[in-house]
């Protein structure tokens, strides 16, 4: 009786997913980082909507928040993670803390604004719009960031393989996405209903 040697493995999602990093990390992470963020905004239109009439889904919506995922979240975050690793090196409590502080202090509150500019440009709104939003809600956004990625980013630095960094971040960003999400809509939609009010004032 013969044994068949050629019996086919069990696919590895973690190993499938490790090879792809190594093969086109760049392509692999904004592949990722635009499902994530494109998720995060699925689950938010849900969770809002869940218990009125039903669930419509806004793809455009969506769509934008992948795309930023895609071209601004994944090659940023790519080339900072590197950055920070390169430039603090070593290991234990004092270069964790270093490389946090460096995060949330100097990258964070660059990148939000970034974000969320870039969001509402999607949207249709000019530059001074975008830019009074942002001001608008900027210290809101960057308390909540620090209570959700100042653990998870000293976690990140601590323990995770520099390669699945972006990952891992990405994994939290579902949640944070999820958050950014309505934070964005909710802001302008009370934008357009302060603007409303003005018009009928006037």
């Amino acid at each position: 009786m013969t044994t068949n040697t050629s019996q086919s493995k069990k696919f590895d999602p973690l190993g499938w997913y490790s090879s792809k990093l190594d093969e086109s990390p760049m392509i692999t992470k904004a592949l990722t980082a635009a499902f994530v963020a494109g998720g995060g905004d699925v689950g938010c239109q849900w969770i809002v909507q869940r218990n009125k009439d039903g669930f419509t889904w806004d793809p455009a919506r969506t769509g934008r928040f992948a795309f930023l995922g895609l071209s601004l979240i994944a090659p940023v975050s790519h080339h900072w993670y590197g950055f920070v690793m390169s430039r603090i090196p070593g290991v234990g409590a004092g270069v964790i803390a270093k490389r946090v502080a460096c995060d949330q202090l100097f990258f964070a509150p660059l990148f939000i604004p970034a974000f969320v500019t870039s969001l509402k440009l999607l949207e249709g709104s000019s530059i001074s719009k975008a830019l009074k939003e942002v001001k608008d809600s900027f210290v809101d956004m960057y308390t909540s960031n620090l209570l959700l990625w100042v653990p998870a980013m000293a976690f990140n630095f601590a323990f995770t393989p520099a390669k699945y960094q972006v990952l891992f971040s990405n994994c939290v960003g579902f949640i944070w996405n999820t958050w950014l999400s309505w934070k964005t809509q909710e802001e302008g939609k009370e934008t357009v209903a302060e603007e409303e009010e003005k018009v009928a004032v006037e």
